[in-house]
């Protein structure tokens, strides 16, 4: 029963990521509402499948000869990906690919304007922070190669979280959600009514982003997503990550209660990274100024 069991966990992985790649880049004869029902049931299964599931992670991972044409994600051209001459596809290029073609109009950042584009987007960054997790090295190689409209993919992706904060960025800066010491002239800079997706979005986004940089190695490819990710964040830089990822939180616990725990107690876990990796930057920029 278990071999059997592991054959066919072998193959619905498989099966699920081209069922994603088909019905979002192919040809289908389904109407859009039965295609994305489709679409949100597979990835809802791979976001279960790959919690803390080493063998799944890595089928996400692995590469595949299937003949998928328009996927946006390319691979950078100094680099040798998937094998070189052989043109190869990931399970992570069609997640990526899946996500950016929900969240952007022709390469520029735009607004998810209904909840089925929503929930396909959380469930990509799920899947994806789950790959990270588990299978750290190889998919971090592949997030470093990857291109999308010309320009580094973990660069879009960080502009693109970082534009779900527009409406509360300043709350964010100042670390007042929630606060008890918030002015009331610093009431509008709050969390505003409908934000709450915005919210969940930016802070599954940092999860995300923080798992890509938190590693014990500073050497490539992780330096260079970290610089890619840093560049693209606005004042404070880390900080301001580890202030959306406090807000998810509260909210989080806020909203489900005792329930938030098992999301929570890992998100806090990359926080706790993300101070040390904060504290580093600091200690090597004032390393820097002091040379001069």
């Amino acid at each position: 029963v278990s071999k059997s069991l592991c054959i066919q966990e072998l193959l619905l992985i498989p099966s699920l990521l081209r069922v994603i790649a088909d019905l979002s880049f192919g040809r289908s004869s389904l109407s859009v509402n039965a295609s994305h029902a489709m679409i949100i049931t597979a990835l809802k299964t791979l976001s279960s499948m790959t919690h803390e599931n080493l063998k799944a992670c890595d089928q996400i991972v692995d590469t595949y000869d299937w003949k998928v044409t328009c996927l946006p994600v390319s691979c950078r051209k100094d680099a040798n990906c998937n094998g070189g001459a052989t043109k190869k596809i990931s399970g992570l290029d069609i997640l990526f690919s899946h996500l950016y073609k929900t969240v952007a109009s022709g390469g520029e950042l735009d607004s998810i304007e209904n909840k089925a584009d929503y929930d396909s987007a959380i469930y990509c960054l799920t899947i994806l922070s789950n790959v990270v997790e588990m299978s750290p090295n190889r998919s971090k190689g592949i997030f470093e190669k990857m291109v999308v409209s010309e320009t580094s993919a973990i660069s879009w992706l960080a502009q693109w979280v970082v534009s779900r904060t527009s409406g509360f960025k300043r709350s964010v800066m100042q670390a007042s959600f929630g606060s008890q010491d918030a002015s009331h002239a610093d009431e509008d800079v709050g969390l505003k009514e409908g934000e709450e997706d915005n919210l969940l979005a930016a802070g599954n986004g940092f999860v995300l982003l923080a798992s890509l940089m938190i590693d014990e190695s500073n050497s490539f490819p992780v330096s260079s997503i970290r610089s890619s990710i840093i560049d693209e964040l606005p004042q404070h830089r880390i900080q301001f990550m580890i202030n959306t990822l406090k807000a998810f939180c509260n909210f989080y616990h806020y909203s489900v209660g005792d329930l938030s725990v098992a999301v929570i107690f890992p998100v806090k876990k990359l926080i706790s990274g993300l101070e040390l990796l904060d504290q580093d930057q600091g200690t090597e920029e004032e390393d820097d100024q002091s040379t001069f």
